[in-house]
């Protein structure tokens, strides 16, 4: 599996192979999605055709990457709308299919009242139309609402757009609060007296590694500075707050976005599964992990209720994975 997304000899971003498709259902377990999605991407009706790879599932839930063999394709599909359906689905499934840019590591997601603004569903129709690296959908337990999930910056837009859509002040106080789910707690703002602060997005991902494996890294760049870093993380997204004097806030910024970009393009995230596996089974598990971690120190795990993610660089998370199975199976290391 390759570790980025191919562009052409030039480097052009209009030449990208890769797409971004968010919206993909949990339906079948991942191998076979990936093989639905390469079927569906070859298919006449996707107006695809030859797919090189299929990233899914990735560490953002419900999106998948496709790599074609031409970026033509690639190019193609963007413009289409696209619908999986297949015999064992129950149900059809819109996706959201967009290039491939380096802003998907910072994936956020809101949701929006708009039950204020006149013609709900033309709307919708609207902004999808405009925003076509944004997943709208409809919230069906909450009348008015919608769910709206991509990359932050592209959300940022679509914020700017609704105000200036709203035609009176009500809707332009609702739809100025579209990321109030996304931003910090008013009273941690003001937590340190007399001090600036600036901001910065990563992937929760990227952070947790950060934390876990290269938190050296992290502290001896705050600590160098002698800032306060004061991190909030909501889905896919943690916003980290530097908190400090104004004449070195910005060169720790700039430090901290140089560590991360560094790293957080050779990370990948995998996934054990163990939703099916009862107390024992999950045990193993863990030890197995903690065992391995020895062996592979550039990965880090952390379970949740029903799997156990793997961050680190793309091969060493991959042996990671494989060794847990053969130490869980009963071989010794």
């Amino acid at each position: 599996m390759s570790d980025s997304p191919v562009m052409n000899s030039k480097g052009s971003p209009d030449r990208c192979r890769t797409v971004v498709v968010s919206g993909v259902p949990d339906v079948l377990p991942s191998s076979r999605m990936s093989d639905k999605l390469t079927i569906h991407f070859q298919s006449a009706r996707s107006h695809g055709g030859d797919v090189e790879e299929v990233e899914y599932p990735t560490h953002l839930k419900g999106v998948a990457f496709v790599t074609f063999e031409s970026w033509r394709d690639a190019d193609k599909v963007v413009k289409c709308n696209q619908v999986l359906k297949d015999r064992e689905f129950q149900e059809e499934y819109p996706l959201t299919v967009y290039m491939y840019t380096p802003e998907v590591a910072l994936y956020a997601f809101a949701d929006v009242d708009l039950s204020l603004y006149p013609d709900l569903s033309t709307l919708i129709a609207s902004l999808r139309s405009t925003h076509g690296s944004v997943r709208i959908q409809p919230d069906l337990t909450k009348a008015g609402f919608i769910s709206a999930e991509g990359p932050f910056s592209a959300l940022r837009e679509l914020r700017k757009d609704l105000l200036s859509r709203a035609p009176n002040r009500d809707i332009s106080d609702k739809a100025s609060s579209l990321f109030k789910a996304s931003s910090p707690d008013k009273a941690r703002q003001s937590a340190v007296d007399g001090t600036d602060i600036v901001k910065l997005w990563l992937d929760t991902h990227t952070y947790k590694y950060f934390q876990m494996v290269q938190r050296k890294d992290w502290d001896r760049c705050v600590s160098r500075y002698d800032v306060i870093a004061q991190a909030v993380s909501t889905g896919e997204v943690t916003e980290v707050e530097l908190h400090g004097d104004k004449s070195v806030l910005s060169a720790a910024q700039t430090e901290l976005q140089k560590l991360v970009a560094e790293r957080q393009g050779t990370l990948r995230t995998q996934q054990i599964d163990c939703s099916s596996s009862d107390l024992a089974t999950r045990t193993r598990l863990l030890q197995a992990c903690e065992r391995v971690q020895s062996i592979y120190k550039d990965v880090c795990y952390a379970p949740t209720d029903s799997y156990i993610e793997v961050i680190g660089p793309s091969v060493s998370s991959h042996l990671f994975c494989g060794m847990v199975k053969i130490v869980t199976d009963g071989a010794r290391i």
